[in-house]
């Protein structure tokens, strides 16, 4: 059940992403304003007592990404990463701005001690965060692509190739990143990995499920067919998915078993 609703003023516009870190929650939200205004911010939301949330901060920028790691906010746009001290929010501070040299849509995955930089013209970038105010470049994969979302877990990166599929990379070594395997699809929304089972929603708005537990060979397991949900987002937990549409609301998948996956419930 709803407990809480907060208001973000979000006119003509959307939420890209949204982070749990403890009690806080980050979300990362454009919208448009009259006549051709468009705003980007970081929405700092303290969620301690649910029922009462509240927003606390925002923190404007101009990235295609935004993710929080401790006290640090990592920007990414196609031609820069930033660093942003956030320690004391209503004063982010810069601490790094790294120069990407793209000319192609890049993403942002961070993991562990590691940034990822998927996409442009070095395929994947790799930077450690043992100085997390100072990202360090250690590795790279060199294939040019476009890149319009990452995920990773464990030793696996998922990097959607713009209008071809998704790369199945093996960051064991962070320092040199391999594609082991590429999984054709037009379209891909929303993607996460699970105990190495991946979901996604293909070009047909379908929710498809492979296990890649074998990066070489990843094994379709199955997918709701005949669907026409236009998805959000898509978050895993114990046996069911749920899946934000943004014309119908909440789905939830009973994905207990994978190769019959069944709508439990729509709220």
């Amino acid at each position: 059940r709803l407990v809480h609703e907060i208001d973000l003023d979000l006119r003509h516009g959307w939420v890209y992403s949204l982070q749990k870190i403890g009690n806080m929650l980050y979300v990362n939200a454009m919208s448009q304003l009259p006549p051709d205004i468009t705003k980007q911010a970081v929405y700092v939301i303290d969620a301690t007592d649910p029922p009462n949330a509240r927003v606390l901060y925002n923190i404007q920028h101009d990235a295609q990404f935004a993710k929080v790691k401790g006290k640090f906010l990592y920007l990414l746009r196609f031609d820069r990463l930033t660093t942003l001290d956030i320690s004391d929010p209503v004063w982010p501070r810069a601490t790094s701005v790294i120069s990407l040299f793209s000319q192609t849509e890049v993403a942002l995955e961070i993991l562990g001690d590691y940034i990822y930089i998927t996409g442009g013209n070095e395929g994947v970038l790799v930077f450690s965060l043992q100085n997390p105010s100072q990202p360090k470049r250690i590795g790279y994969m060199g294939e040019s692509f476009r890149s319009f979302d990452a995920i990773a877990e464990g030793n696996t990166l998922a990097a959607y190739e713009s209008g071809q599929g998704i790369r199945l990379i093996d960051i064991s070594d962070p320092t040199t990143p391999r594609q082991k395997s590429f999984i054709t699809s037009f379209s891909v929304w929303c993607t996460t990995i699970v105990n190495k089972t991946l979901y996604f929603a293909d070009n047909d708005y379908h929710l498809q499920i492979w296990d890649i537990s074998q990066l070489e060979q990843p094994v379709f397991l199955g997918k709701i067919p005949g669907m026409k949900f236009w998805l959000g987002d898509v978050v895993v937990y114990g046996r069911y998915v749920y899946v934000t549409d943004i014309r119908s609301g909440l789905l939830v998948i009973d994905v207990f078993d994978p190769q019959n996956p069944k709508i439990a419930t729509t709220l």
